[in-house]
């Protein structure tokens, strides 16, 4: 059970088969020997691995306080 607000979700924890990978895009200045501004260089470094998913079996519940 997991508490979001004033909602209390019911569900379970379960392992992805396959991982996600998050990747966050990095844009680098232009090389000096470039003439050009559109001329960058672009790489992308890992933001994070997903290995597991939450699945919930019920509709949120409202908690009334």
């Amino acid at each position: 059970m997991m508490t979001i607000g004033n909602h209390e979700l019911r569900g379970k924890v379960e392992k992805l088969a396959n991982p996600f990978l998050v990747m966050k895009k990095v844009v680098g200045g232009s090389s000096s020997n470039r003439s050009s501004q559109d001329s960058q260089d672009v790489s992308y470094e890992v933001a994070a691995i997903i290995k597991k998913k939450l699945l919930f079996t019920e509709y949120p519940n409202a908690i009334i306080r």
